[in-house]
C-alpha cells in the first residue's frame, strides 16, 4: 500500500478554515496517512506565531502574569468551537499552565502539541505524541535507531495519524526542540522511519523558484532539484525548508515534494536525490552581520571589507551565474565584495540596498544574452 508523510507547516493551520482546507488535502489522496503539523502561523500582517507566543508565555509565567497564555487559548478556542467542540481544550491549558515552567522548550512545543491533538480530533485521526517517537542524543543529535524503532511500532499499525512537528524527547525524559523550523526535520524522520514512498511538505508557495516571489514579479519555478543543491539553497537563505531537513532522507531513495496548501493542484517542486541539472536560484540574508559582531560570519570577517564603524551588511547568494554574468554583476551592481563560494556565489552589500540587488541580480541571471 502507498504511503504519504505529510509535513503541513504554520501557514497552513493558521485559523479553522485551514484546518477544514487541510483535511480536504489528505482526503483527496488515501496513501496521505500520516501528517506532521507545525504550530499555527499568522493569520495576517501583524499577527503574532503562537510558537512566539509560548516563548513569551514562558518568560511571563515566571513573573506571574497569564495574559499571554489567555490570548494563545483564544487562539485554538476560535478552532476548538468551529471544528471540534467536544475537544477537552480548557483541561489541556490547565496542564500547560501547571508546568509551563519546566523548561523553554517544553513551553515553545506546546503550540504543535495543541495544534496537533486539536487536529487530530476534528479529522477523527489518531493523535500520537513526538515524545513518544522522536529521541534526542545527549549531545543533541537525534538518537536515529530508538527513533526509527517506535516510529514503526506505534505508527504502522494505525491507519492515520497526527504527529506535532518541532520536537521530542530529551536524553533526560523532558522535552527537546529542533532549531524553528524544524517540523520539516520531524516529517522527514517519519518519512525515512516508514519507507514513506514520498515525503510531502507543504507550505504557502508553489515550490522553489529562482527568486522569492515577494521580491521579484513572476519569478520562474524549478520543477526537480537535487537533493545536495536544495540543501545548499536551505543554507544560502531560503525559507522553504529547513536545512537540516533532508539529511534523514539521504540513501533512502525518498523524495521531497514542495506543495502549495493554497494550490494543491500545482505540480510544485520534487527534491531528489537522482541526477538532475542545477538549477538557477537568487536567495539570501537581509541581515548577515553588524560590523565588529563576534557572530559574523568567518567568510565575511576574514575578507576584511572596507567598512568604518558599525555598518549593517546583507548577503545577495546566486546559484548558476556564469562568469561573464559575475562581471555583470560587479559592473553594474558595484556590490562591497564578492565571495566564490562552493555552489554559488555570495554577494556582500549593505543592508539598505538588498531587495533592489536581488532584483538585479535575478535579472542578471535570467537574462540569456548575458
Amino acid at each position: 500500500m502507498s504511503l504519504i508523510v505529510c509535513k503541513f507547516g504554520g501557514s497552513s493551520l493558521a485559523d479553522a478554515g485551514m484546518f477544514v482546507r487541510v483535511n480536504r488535502i489528505l482526503r483527496s489522496d488515501p496513501a496521505r496517512r500520516y501528517i506532521v503539523v507545525s504550530a499555527p502561523g499568522t493569520r495576517f500582517p501583524g499577527d503574532e506565531k503562537i510558537t512566539d507566543l509560548f516563548y513569551r508565555a514562558h518568560a511571563s509565567d515566571r513573573a506571574g502574569d497569564h495574559s499571554i497564555l489567555a490570548r494563545i487559548f483564544a487562539r485554538y478556542a476560535a478552532i476548538r468551537d468551529a471544528l471540534a467542540p467536544d475537544f477537552d481544550l480548557e483541561g489541556e491549558f490547565d496542564r500547560i499552565e501547571n508546568e509551563l515552567y519546566l523548561s523553554l522548550d517544553y513551553a515553545a512545543s506546546r503550540g504543535e502539541y495543541l495544534c496537533a491533538k486539536l487536529f487530530a480530533a476534528y479529522a477523527h485521526m489518531d493523535f500520537v505524541d513526538a515524545s513518544e517517537l522522536l529521541f534526542f542524543r545527549a549531545n543533541g543529535g537525534v538518537d536515529v535507531d530508538a527513533t526509527v524503532e517506535a516510529v514503526r511500532r506505534k505508527l504502522l499499525p494505525l491507519g492515520r495519524a497526527v504527529v506535532p512537528g518541532f520536537y521530542g524527547a530529551a536524553h533526560n525524559g523532558g522535552v527537546r526542540t529542533f532549531t524553528r523550523g524544524g517540523s520539516d526535520v520531524s516529517g522527514a524522520l517519519l518519512a525515512a522511519a516508514l519507507n514513506a514512498e514520498l515525503y510531502e511538505n507543504w507550505t504557502d508557495v508553489d515550490g522553489l523558484f529562482t527568486a522569492d516571489p515577494n521580491l521579484v514579479h513572476q519569478p520562474a519555478r524549478n520543477l526537480v532539484v537535487g537533493m545536495d543543491q536544495m540543501e545548499q539553497i536551505s543554507k544560502a537563505g531560503a525559507k522553504l525548508l529547513h536545512p537540516l531537513a533532508l539529511r534523514p532522507l539521504r540513501g533512502t531513495g525518498i523524495d521531497t515534494l514542495l506543495k502549495n496548501t493554497f494550490s494543491p493542484g500545482s505540480p510544485g517542486t520534487r527534491i531528489t536525490e537522482r541526477p538532475v541539472p542545477p538549477v538557477r536560484c537568487v536567495t539570501g540574508q537581509p541581515t548577515l552581520y553588524m560590523r565588529g559582531d563576534p557572530a559574523e560570519p568567518e567568510s565575511v570577517r576574514l575578507c576584511e571589507l572596507p567598512l568604518q564603524g558599525s555598518v549593517t551588511v546583507a548577503s545577495v547568494n546566486a546559484f548558476g551565474l556564469t562568469d561573464a554574468q559575475i562581471r555583470r554583476v560587479v559592473r553594474e551592481i558595484k556590490p562591497i565584495h564578492i565571495i566564490h563560494m562552493r555552489d554559488y556565489v555570495q554577494i556582500i552589500l549593505p543592508e539598505k540596498e538588498y531587495e533592489s540587488t536581488i532584483r538585479a541580480v535575478h535579472a542578471i541571471l535570467m537574462d540569456a544574452d548575458a
